[in-house]
């Protein structure tokens, strides 16, 4: 019997492509998921610092300014202060809020920064 080899070296080229192919899609996978998480990263630190500005503020109106949140009168405990000018960022999506709360003889000032979808936040007791 005579049997014929002429569909070998076609049926190889689509084996070692499609290999080939199943290799780099897993690595452009990885790739692509390491570059989602540096991205998050970075936003991470951004709202962190958010937060450290939104701590800062009112650390400062309170030690040199004899600023007396309003909020402390009244309301459950946390409450938000919204009676003290906060520093506008030029970015749109980048804010801070901030929550107080008094119990003697400590002040906890909690700090909530946010940029994009990414939210970090610092609580200072003194």
């Amino acid at each position: 019997m005579f049997y014929s080899e002429k569909g070998v070296s076609l049926f190889l080229t689509v084996v070692i492509l499609g290999t080939i192919l199943g290799i780099m899609l897993g690595i452009s996978s990885l790739v692509l998921r390491q570059v989602m998480t540096v991205t998050g990263l970075g936003e991470s630190v951004i709202a962190l610092h958010a937060a450290d500005s939104g701590i800062e503020l009112l650390v400062y109106a309170i030690r040199e300014e004899a600023y007396i949140p309003s909020c402390l009168g009244g309301g459950d405990p946390p409450c938000k202060i919204e009676d003290l000018a906060l520093d506008e960022f030029e970015d749109e999506d980048l804010s801070y809020q901030l929550y107080l709360q008094s119990t003697e003889p400590h002040l906890t000032v909690r700090s909530i920064g946010r940029y994009r979808q990414t939210q970090r936040a610092i609580e200072v007791s003194f």
